[in-house]
């Protein structure tokens, strides 16, 4: 007997996660809170340099224009954000994403968020420093 109910709550988490779903709602507010939006802008930023770069080793602006709008096509924030909503949407259960979004609203995560954006900013270069006070930082 045991063993049947072992097997049938086994059978029923996993069946539950197999099917889990996420409302779109719920992932829109994730990738708000957990600043998503703007590592995929950075991600663009970064591409459009790369294509930039390349620009010199092309003979005429006309296989420039084709080669610049096939990897914009491919590689753009909008194509990161729908691809991420979509993933997290099919394949992660309410509960998981809503414990994720309370851990980002914990000030000690928001103050590391700054800093990762801060840090993959291609325009500062600067390092943080933290002094004493708890909440003191400076960034030079």
């Amino acid at each position: 007997m045991k063993t049947k109910l072992f097997l049938l709550l086994f059978l029923t988490l996993l069946y539950a996660n197999l099917f889990a779903k996420t409302s779109h709602q719920t992932v829109v507010e994730l990738m708000k809170i957990s600043g998503c939006t703007a590592i995929f802008q950075q991600l663009e930023e970064g591409v459009n340099a790369q294509i930039e770069q390349k620009k010199s080793s092309f003979k005429n602006e006309e296989e420039f224009n084709k080669f610049a709008n096939a990897i914009k096509s491919g590689l753009n924030s909008k194509n990161a954000e729908n691809y991420f909503l979509e993933y997290f949407e099919l394949y992660t259960n309410e509960d998981s994403i809503r414990n994720v979004i309370r851990l980002y609203e914990q000030p000690f995560m928001q103050e590391m968020q700054k800093m990762e954006l801060a840090a993959n900013n291609p325009s500062s270069h600067g390092l943080f420093i933290f002094k004493n006070g708890r909440n003191h930082r400076e960034f030079i």
